[in-house]
């Protein structure tokens, strides 16, 4: 007879986690693991909450001891907007930064 199985471990509670993003924040009571491919998966709910889709980039740095996602977005250079924002000499440049540069 072969010895009996131990039982899983059980998992360790779940922590709160709170995420950040352009000046929102959300305390949520999900973990997720990470895969083999050192992938996680951003819940839905959060993809919503803060305008992520597929496809869109996340800017990933440190501060402070923590990992921060941040959702890569078109800036002006110049004023910092961020609608109508097009490409111009590898720079991002709304309209009516490019109208003023051009008069």
């Amino acid at each position: 007879m072969g010895a009996a199985a131990d039982p899983p471990a059980p998992e360790p509670p779940a922590q709160a986690v709170t995420v950040y993003l352009k000046g929102k924040s959300m305390t949520t009571g999900m973990v997720r693991k990470i895969d083999d491919l050192g992938r996680v998966v951003i819940p839905a709910e959060t993809r919503r909450l803060f305008s992520i889709r597929e496809g869109d980039e996340l800017a990933i740095s440190v501060e402070s001891g923590n990992i921060l996602l941040r959702k890569v977005e078109s800036v002006c250079v110049f004023c910092g907007a961020t609608e109508s924002v097009g490409p111009f000499r590898g720079r991002g440049l709304c309209e009516n930064c490019r109208t003023e540069l051009s008069n």
